[in-house]
This record gives structure tokens, sequence and C-alpha cells, in this order.
């Protein structure tokens, strides 16, 4: 399927990409993404060329149910290579969902993250209020919105940081913006401390 070259790892250029499936059982069980043609596995057969989005609604479903029903996270990332518009959305529904393997969820909300779309971030904010959610998985899509430009993270990550219910999320919150320079972090610092009865 056809690959972007504007995010990902570095080194990664427009153009095809082939993907190495490794089948037991009947089911997939490993996902490999093959950088050189000499790198891929002995009797491997070729399945042919598919369009991105069929590429990509298989690896989604792989990450979903995977071959043993219990997920791929090696799924996800070939799926975010993709030439594929608005994938952050397939990404944030897969992040929401609570059948899905821990790791495949947790790698989706890291991918998610890296997308330059303001309503990624709206979505990330969602998961990390969401009392529903494993405390991991907030706590990843805090990390998440860390990552995201201060412009963005900052006014949302003093919201969670003020009204998460779990303590755990809220000092997660408070530590990713300790790490910004952004100048409106001292101040809600200092209103957080002085509506705790510090300023005596």
């Amino acid at each position: 399927h056809n690959r972007r070259d504007d995010e990902g790892p570095e080194n990664c250029r427009p153009g095809p990409a082939e993907i190495e499936l490794r089948v037991r059982g009947g089911e997939v069980r490993d996902i490999e993404l093959i950088r050189r043609f000499r790198d891929r596995a002995d009797g491997a057969v070729d399945l042919g060329d598919v369009s991105a989005g069929q590429a990509v609604d298989y690896l989604m479903e792989l990450a979903r149910t995977g071959g043993s029903g219990s997920g791929l996270e090696e799924a996800v990332f070939p799926a975010v290579l993709a030439d594929v518009e608005a994938l952050w959305k397939d990404l944030l529904v897969l992040a929401r969902e609570a059948r899905v393997d821990e790791d495949v969820r947790t790698s989706a909300i890291f991918w998610v993250g890296q997308e330059a779309a303001d309503a990624a971030t709206e979505g990330l904010a969602q998961v990390a209020l969401d009392d529903d959610e494993e405390q991991e998985i907030r706590e990843a899509a805090v990390f998440a919105l860390s990552r995201r430009p201060d412009i963005e993270a900052v006014p949302v990550l003093m919201e969670v940081a003020r009204t998460a219910s779990e303590a755990e999320t809220r000092r997660s919150a408070m530590f990713w913006l300790a790490q910004s320079e952004d100048d409106r972090v001292l101040a809600f610092f200092e209103e957080i401390l002085l509506g705790r009865g510090g300023g005596g």
C-alpha cells in the first residue's frame, strides 16, 4: 500500500510499502514491515498489491481482533504509514474499544497523539477523562496529549488536572504540565496551590 512521508519514522519515503504476515495454524501471529527486498523470509508467498485503504482496513481489523482473537499491536504501525486521510478517527475508535488488547489500545493512543488535527486532542481528552477506562489507558492518553504542541496541549492538560476523578490521572497531567515552558503553567500551579490554602 502507498505510504506517506509527512510523519512516522525517519527515512520513510513515499511509495509502496510491503508487510510480511507470519501465519501459524491458519492465523496471523506476527506482522513486520519489510524495509528491503532481501529482508523477506525464505519461502514467503507474495499476495500481490492492494490499495492503501484496503490495507488499512485489514490491518485495523487485525489490530482489533488479531489472528488469535487477542489483537495484534504490530498491525497499528504499518496502518499509520498508509496514505489514508483522517486515520486518527479509526485509531480513536480502536483506542476506546474496551475489549481490545491493552497494548493495541496504548499503541493507537500514541499514534493519535502524533496526528496534527485539533480534533485528535479533543478525542484524547475524552479518553483521559473517561472514568470507565483502565488507569493505564487514561495515562497513555495524558502522555499522548503531552506530545501535542503546547498551544493545544496545555489547556487540555490543565482541564484534566482540574477535573479528572482519579488522583493518578490528575498527577500525570500535572507532571507533563511541569515539563512545559508555557507561561500559563506557572500561573496554573499558583492557582492550584492558592486553592489549597497556601496563600499565606
